[in-house]
C-alpha cells in the first residue's frame, strides 16, 4: 500500500474536537510511527479517528489518557481497515465502548504486538469489535482493562470473525473475551489467567477454555491449545510487560508462525523472551557498528526507565532529558566513554507525570527519543 503522507516523531496531547482530536483520517493511507496522543479528548476516536476506506499502518505509537464516547485511542468505521503494530495503550476512557479501540461498520483492524494497559470503558476496556468483517490479534497483552458491563479485554459482536492468536489476557474486569453471539471464534495458543470474574463471558464458543489436554511445554491446555496460567510478567505495575525467564508463555505461541528474533518458536504476547544469551553478556565482547539510541523501555514508566546506547569509537558523550517546552530536566550522562555498548537505569525521582525528551549527543551524532512518565 503507497502512503499518503508520513507522519513520524510528532506529539499530539490537550486536543479537543468532535472526531479525531490528534488525526482525523477521510480516504486516507498514512503511515504514522513513533507518535504519542495523550490527553485528547472527542466524541470518537481521540487518538487517530479512521473514516471511509481509510487504511493507515499506525506504528510505535503510544496511547495514554484519552477520554472519548468510543476508541479512546483508535476508532476505525465505513470500511476502514487500519494496520496497527508494536502501539502501547494505557489508561484511555471511553464513556460507552472501546476503551482503547473502536472497530465498526464493515472495517477490519490487524493488530500485532500491542500492549493495552488498565484502559476503561463500558463494554470492551481494551477493544470493541462489531464489525461483521472482524478483527485480526496477534501477539497483544491486555492488562488490567475494565469494562463495567462486558468484555474487560475484548467485546466481539461477530465470533466467527475474530482471529485472536498467541496473546495474553490477565487481571481484566468483566472477562478477558465476551462473545455477544454463539459461533466459532478461533482463538487459539492465548494465555489467560485470573481475568475477573471468568476469562469467557456471553456466548462462549465450545470447547474455548475446556482443560483437557497439554501443549507442547508440557502445560495443561484447552483443544485449542490456550493455556491458563500465570504468564510471568515481569513488572506491569511499573509498565514492564516483558516475559520472565519462567514464563509459560515462552514458546507458546502458534508454531506456524514465523519465528522470533532468537529462532526459536513464537511465544505468546507482545515481547518474546529472547533465548539466546543475556544481552548484557553479548554486549561484553562486541562493538557496535554506528551510533545508536535504542528505544528507553519501558515507555511509558513509572519508577525507573532503562536506556541503551552503543558507541562504536570513543569520544564525548551527552544524554540530557528534557522537558516539552525544552528546559534541561537532568544531565544524565556528560563525559568520554570507550568504545561498546552501554546502559543506564535512569530513576524518576522528582518528576512531574508527563511527557519529556532524551537526547543523545556523540561526535556528529544526535538522536532524541520521547519518553513518558507516569506516576
Amino acid at each position: 500500500m503507497r502512503a499518503d503522507i508520513i507522519i513520524e516523531n510528532c506529539t499530539f496531547s490537550n486536543n479537543i474536537s468532535e472526531r479525531g482530536a490528534g488525526i482525523y483520517l477521510n480516504r486516507s493511507n498514512p503511515c504514522i510511527a513513533s507518535c504519542v496522543f495523550f490527553n485528547n479528548s472527542s466524541e470518537r476516536g481521540s487518538g487517530i479517528y479512521c473514516k471511509t476506506n481509510s487504511n493507515p499502518v499506525i506504528s510505535n505509537c503510544d496511547f495514554i489518557e484519552n477520554i472519548a464516547e468510543c476508541g479512546g485511542g483508535i476508532c476505525a468505521i465505513h470500511s476502514s481497515d487500519p494496520l496497527i503494530e508494536d502501539c502501547f495503550f494505557s489508561e484511555n476512557s471511553t464513556i460507552n465502548k472501546g476503551g482503547a479501540v473502536c472497530c465498526s461498520e464493515h472495517s477490519r483492524a490487524i493488530l500485532k504486538r500491542c500492549i493495552f494497559n488498565q484502559n476503561h470503558t463500558r463494554i470492551g476496556g481494551g477493544i470493541v469489535c462489531y464489525s461483521q468483517r472482524g478483527i485480526e490479534i496477534q501477539n497483544c497483552t491486555f492488562y488490567a482493562n475494565e469494562a463495567d458491563s462486558a468484555g474487560g479485554g475484548i467485546y466481539i459482536v461477530h465470533p466467527d470473525s475474530l482471529l485472536l492468536v498467541s496473546s495474553i489476557f490477565t487481571l481484566n474486569t468483566n472477562g478477558a473475551v465476551h462473545f455477544a453471539n454463539l459461533n466459532n471464534a478461533p482463538a487459539r495458543y492465548n494465555d489467560f489467567f485470573e481475568n475477573i470474574p471468568a476469562n469467557f463471558m456471553g456466548l462462549v464458543p465450545a470447547g474455548l477454555g475446556e482443560v483437557n489436554s497439554t501443549n507442547a511445554n508440557g502445560d495443561s491446555c484447552d483443544c485449542l491449545n490456550n493455556i491458563f496460567l500465570d504468564p510471568r510478567l515481569t513488572d506491569p505495575s511499573a509498565a514492564d510487560f516483558c516475559l520472565g525467564d519462567n514464563s509459560p508463555c515462552i514458546d507458546a505461541g502458534n508454531p506456524n508462525s514465523p519465528w522470533d528474533p532468537d529462532s526459536t518458536i513464537a511465544d505468546i504476547g507482545a515481547y518474546y523472551f529472547d533465548q539466546i544469551l543475556d544481552v548484557d553478556d553479548r554486549k561484553v565482547v562486541l562493538i557496535p557498528a554506528e551510533y545508536y539510541l535504542d528505544r528507553p523501555y519501558p515507555n511509558p514508566f513509572n519508577s525507573s526507565v532503562r536506556i541503551e546506547y552503543g558507541i562504536p569509537v570513543a569520544a564525548l558523550a551527552k544524554l540530557t532529558l528534557y522537558d516539552v517546552t525544552g528546559r534541561v530536566v537532568d544531565e544524565i550522562l556528560s563525559g568520554w566513554q570507550t568504545a561498546g555498548y552501554y546502559h543506564q537505569i535512569y530513576t524518576s525521582d522528582g518528576l512531574a507525570s508527563g511527557i519529556y525528551f532524551l537526547r543523545f549527543e556523540i561526535n556528529h551524532f544526535t538522536k532524541t527519543e520521547k519518553v513518558i512518565y507516569l506516576k
